[in-house]
């Protein structure tokens, strides 16, 4: 039995020295795929605000008879519901969006022209405007210093300019502009920059939006929002508020 014992643990110490090198390899590849998520990937920043619904409830029309003497309450919380989906309609969000800027995407950062830099590319934000048939088109956007360059998918140079200063220039004819703004300590870097359609821009940000009643009748709506950007998503949601109480002005006003 003990010579079987001491065979045994010798094929053991065997086979953990055969199998020593994969595990430390696949334990280095998690490390480094750890870190490079860690330098890459863009941090995301909550915002959140409150908005007071309009004080006008719409009313049941014809309330059931198991409702009773509840009508007011679920006409308020059905009221609730629909300022709800008034504050995620296109009528409010697709103005906000544009002039925010949060139908402008920003990707595959490098350094070098191939040393990726993910969200470290020290570009503040960039409002982009073009034509309706540039929209989702990619162009690349290279900063040296405060000054910058644009140029389209085939590499010509569209685009010149600096940091800080709306800059307009023409796509097909057409009027574009846009507006760059960097951070002290921006390295030289080029970046993938395009305006996404609309409806797209509209659909990203309803995904990464959530509105919800905080209490029951409370006639209040919680908003939250998620970006990359804080200073974007606390202003997209300040627009979104400001836009619903001017529309809901403009309701009450033609209720009479």
């Amino acid at each position: 039995l003990g010579l079987r014992g001491q065979q045994g643990r010798a094929r053991c110490v065997d086979t953990l020295r055969q199998q020593r090198r994969p595990a430390l390899a696949a334990a280095g590849l998690v490390l480094v795929a750890t870190l490079l998520y860690a330098l890459l990937a863009a941090p995301v920043f909550k915002t959140d605000t409150l908005v007071q619904l309009s004080s006008k409830p719409r009313a049941t029309l014809l309330p059931t008879l198991e409702e009773g003497g509840r009508g007011t309450a679920d006409g308020e919380r059905r009221d609730a519901s629909g300022e709800i989906e008034v504050l995620r309609s296109r009528d409010v969000l697709l103005p906000v969006i544009e002039t925010v800027g949060a139908d402008v995407m920003i990707g595959g950062a490098r350094r070098w022209g191939f040393v990726p830099v993910g969200s470290r590319h020290g570009i503040d934000s960039v409002r982009l405007k073009v034509p309706p048939a540039y929209r989702g088109q990619d162009f690349a956007l290279e900063v040296q210093g405060a000054a910058w360059t644009l140029s389209d998918d085939e590499g010509k140079e569209v685009a010149k300019g600096s940091a800080g200063a709306r800059t307009p220039f023409t796509l097909g004819g057409q009027s574009a502009s846009i507006d760059v703004k960097l951070r002290a300590d921006a390295p030289r870097v080029r970046v993938k920059v395009r305006q996404e359609h609309a409806l797209k821009a509209y659909e990203t940000v309803l995904d990464r939006l959530r509105l919800f009643e905080p209490a029951r009748e409370s006639g209040v709506v919680r908003l939250s929002y998620e970006d990359s950007d804080p200073m974007r998503a606390a202003t997209l949601l300040n627009g979104m508020v400001a836009a619903y109480l001017e529309l809901s002005v403009k309701r009450r006003a033609d209720e009479g």
